[in-house]
């Protein structure tokens, strides 16, 4: 800013000088007025530039704070459940969670760019409603939506069987930072986006309420007291 507006500056002055310098033209020659007059318009012309470029990285700078501030945020979380199906299988229940600010269209388990995790390929895969899956890597489910998974939705029903325990699907995968579980999604299709990576964890068993359990320990109780009334009438009847 300070160099165009000293451009700004010296080129007034030179415009200035042109003006005073055409009011007695016998002091001034014809080639030497030309050239003060190109100077004085070129450094016009620089100073011009100048204040266009700054101006055009301003504009720049606000169009990306705004897309910035218009952007959504990819984020998810997913649970699973687990139920032995047989002797060495277990069937496997995920339930996928948006929580961020974008919808979700691709839901890849046991998976991130390049890899797939799990050592045995699943078997009896089930989709949700709308979803169509697929195996990649070897060892990973691809679930791809018709639709999307809105903001804040859960979804569940994406169910395959495996011989992998639970406790498997915790482990360190080939990645050792990275547990089997390791999941990625995208906003729509797959590599549409960034993507966004999380790790599917074990449900938790629903906690009893306070009540729930005063109302139990209430109930054996009772039944402690009554087997010992009933104990004592037996041999009192005797």
């Amino acid at each position: 800013m300070v160099h165009s507006q000293l451009r700004r500056n010296r080129s007034v002055v030179n415009l200035v000088n042109l003006v005073n310098l055409t009011r007695f033209p016998s002091e001034l020659t014809g080639a030497a007025l030309t050239l003060l007059a190109l100077e004085g318009i070129i450094d016009y012309m620089r100073s011009c530039i100048a204040n266009g470029k700054a101006i055009l990285s301003l504009l720049g700078l606000l169009c990306v704070q705004s897309v910035n501030l218009c952007a959504g945020t990819l984020s998810a979380t997913a649970m699973f459940t687990d139920t032995q199906v047989s002797p060495g299988v277990y069937q496997y229940d995920l339930t996928l969670n948006d929580t961020g600010t974008t919808t979700i269209g691709t839901f890849w388990f046991a998976w991130i760019p390049g890899d797939g995790f799990m050592t045995v390929t699943p078997t009896a895969i089930q989709s949700p409603s709308g979803w169509t899956e697929i195996i990649t890597n070897g060892g990973a489910i691809q679930w791809v939506d018709s639709g999307v998974l809105g903001q804040g939705s859960s979804q569940s029903g994406f169910e395959f069987n495996s011989t992998l325990t639970p406790s498997q699907l915790e482990d360190p995968s080939v990645i050792p930072t990275d547990p089997v579980a390791t999941s990625f999604v995208y906003i729509g299709a797959p590599f549409g986006d960034p993507g966004f990576q999380l790790v599917a964890t074990p449900a938790q068993a629903p906690v009893p309420e306070p009540a729930t359990i005063l109302l139990t320990a209430l109930g054996i109780g009772f039944a402690g007291i009554s087997r010992k009334l009933s104990s004592r009438l037996l041999l009192s009847s005797r």
